[in-house]
């Protein structure tokens, strides 16, 4: 897994704080919820909230995006490969009515 590093350069907006917030609270429940807690993430100032969205979005929400990516492209593979697989066993007949039928499609 690659290592991700995101920077913010501020969250000036209450919109942006809250965001930063509602996500930075969220991993602090959890962290509270574990069998053995763990320390929360530091609130207390705008940098400190700042510091430790950057945090989540760099072990937390980078990595689980960049294995979703990962599934997607294996889907798409295995799609790719089942058409692949049709496209051969099927008959010149049944492959041009499939191509006409995807002409159809806007």
């Amino acid at each position: 897994m690659p290592t991700f590093t995101l920077t913010i350069s501020d969250l000036s907006t209450d919109d942006d704080k809250d965001g930063a917030l509602h996500i930075v609270n969220k991993e602090n429940n959890r962290r509270a919820a574990l069998d053995s807690p763990e320390a929360p993430l530091d609130i207390s100032t705008d940098e400190a909230l700042q510091a430790s969205y950057v945090e989540v979005w760099n072990t937390k929400i980078a990595p689980e995006a960049h294995t979703s990516y990962i599934k997607q492209a294996l889907y798409k593979w295995i799609d790719d490969q089942e058409i692949l697989k049709r496209t051969i066993i099927s008959s010149k007949a049944e492959r041009n009515a499939a191509v006409a039928l995807l002409k159809n499609i806007p």
